[in-house]
C-alpha cells in the first residue's frame, strides 16, 4: 500500500476508487510485481524457518517436540540449557518456552464435547503466545478481548472536524498490541474469525476489512506526526479455524501462515507458528 500522506479529505474522495490505493501479496491475490516478490520472499523464508534458524533455536526446538515424552516435556523445556545464545536469542526462547507450557497443558487432556466458540480457542490457543510475547520482550503490550482502537476514532475527528455525531462508530479489536512508547503507536491487531471447528465466511470478510481499515489508519495516524512514515509497517494476525495469518501492512502482504497444532500428536506445527 503507498503510504497516505494526503490531506483527510483527499482520501475521502479516493474511497471509491481502492485499486489505486493498495497493492495486495497474499497466496490469492498478487496486484503488482513487487508485492508479489515480497510475498514468495516471505514464503520461502518460511519454508526455511529463517527466524529461527537466525536466532539458532530451530535445532533446539525440534528435538524437544520430537524427541521428549509428554510427562517429562516441562522440565526438560525449562532446565535444558543452549549454548551461545545472544540476549535476543534468549529473550525469543523464554517466549517459545511459555507458548510451549500453555500448549503442553491444552492438549493434556481431550474436550469431551465439540466446542466451536471462537473466545474458547482464541484465549487456550492464541492469547498465551502473545501475552509471553509482550511480558517477554517489554516492547509491546497488549489489551484483550473487544478493546477501543483509537487511531480510528484519531482520524475521524480530524476528518468530521471534531463532531463524531456523523462518524462511524468505533472499532473494537479481540486483542490490540500497543508499542510501550511515549506514541502508543497500535501496532498489532488480532482477530479470531471463527472457532476451531466451522469457519463463518461472512464473519472471516467482516474481520479482514477491519484489520485493513485499521492498519491504514495507524499509518495513516503516525504518517501526521513522523516525517518518516513510510518506513513504518503494521501487522495483524487473523485466526481461522487453526490456521493463523500474519500479516503486513506498508504493502498489504501475507508475511507467513500457520497452523496451530490442537494434540500432541501434531505439536510438530508449533515450529512454523513460532516461526510466524
Amino acid at each position: 500500500m503507498s503510504m497516505p500522506s494526503v490531506h483527510a479529505e483527499q482520501c475521502k474522495k479516493e474511497r471509491s476508487k481502492p485499486t489505486k490505493l493498495f497493492h495486495f501479496g497474499t497466496s490469492f491475490s498478487k496486484s503488482n510485481t513487487i508485492s508479489s516478490a515480497q510475498y514468495h520472499q516471505y514464503e520461502q523464508d518460511q519454508g526455511s524457518n529463517k527466524s529461527l534458524n537466525s536466532l539458532k533455536l530451530l535445532d533446539h526446538l525440534v528435538y524437544l517436540l520430537e524427541e521428549i515424552p509428554f510427562d517429562k516435556f516441562n522440565s526438560t523445556l525449562w532446565m535444558t540449557h543452549v549454548d551461545n545464545l545472544d540476549k535476543r536469542s534468549q529473550t525469543f526462547l523464554d517466549v517459545a518456552r511459555y507458548t510451549l507450557c500453555s500448549f503442553h497443558l491444552i492438549t493434556k487432556t481431550i474436550p469431551e464435547h465439540a466446542n466451536n466458540y471462537e473466545r474458547t480457542y482464541f484465549i487456550e490457543n492464541v492469547i498465551p503466545s502473545m501475552l509471553s510475547l509482550a511480558k517477554n520482550t517489554g516492547f509491546i503490550e497488549f489489551k484483550w478481548c473487544e478493546t477501543e482502537f483509537r487511531s480510528t476514532k484519531t482520524m475521524n475527528m480530524a476528518e468530521y472536524d471534531y463532531d463524531l455525531r456523523a462518524a462511524p462508530p468505533s472499532k473494537y479489536i479481540d486483542a490490540l498490541g500497543i508499542m510501550s512508547t511515549q506514541n502508543n503507536m497500535e501496532l498489532i491487531v488480532i482477530e479470531s474469525s471463527s472457532g476451531r471447528l466451522k469457519e463463518h465466511t461472512t464473519h472471516t470478510i467482516e474481520d479482514s476489512l477491519k484489520i485493513l481499515e485499521c492498519g491504514v489508519a495507524t499509518l495513516k495516524k503516525e504518517a501526521m506526526h513522523y516525517k518518516n512514515a513510510s518506513r513504518i509497517k503494521v501487522f495483524s494476525v487473523q485466526v481461522i479455524k487453526t490456521q493463523v495469518t500474519l500479516l503486513e501492512l506498508s504493502f498489504f502482504v501475507e508475511k507467513q501462515l500457520a497452523k496451530l497444532p490442537t494434540n500432541w500428536n501434531d505439536r510438530l506445527q508449533i515450529v512454523q507458528y513460532l516461526e510466524l
